[in-house]
């Protein structure tokens, strides 16, 4: 099954929600406001009082488990 990068990125904002407890967390996104930006996180994610950039890539490479 193949996804595009835009459903990575939501699969993995909900996996990350579903880790929480608050029904309140809401998880950050950042936003290219450039084409050329070259900042790499697309999620950040709040593990205790540490802040953890996530950033999500598509590509052929596949793993089995």
């Amino acid at each position: 099954m193949r996804y595009s990068i835009s459903n990575l990125r939501y699969i993995s904002a909900q996996q990350f929600q579903a880790q929480k407890q608050s029904p309140l967390y809401k998880p950050l996104f950042r936003v290219r406001e450039k084409a050329n930006s070259n900042a790499e996180a697309d999620l950040i994610y709040q593990y205790n009082k540490l802040i953890v950039p996530v950033e999500v890539k598509a590509g052929s490479v596949r793993t089995s488990e």
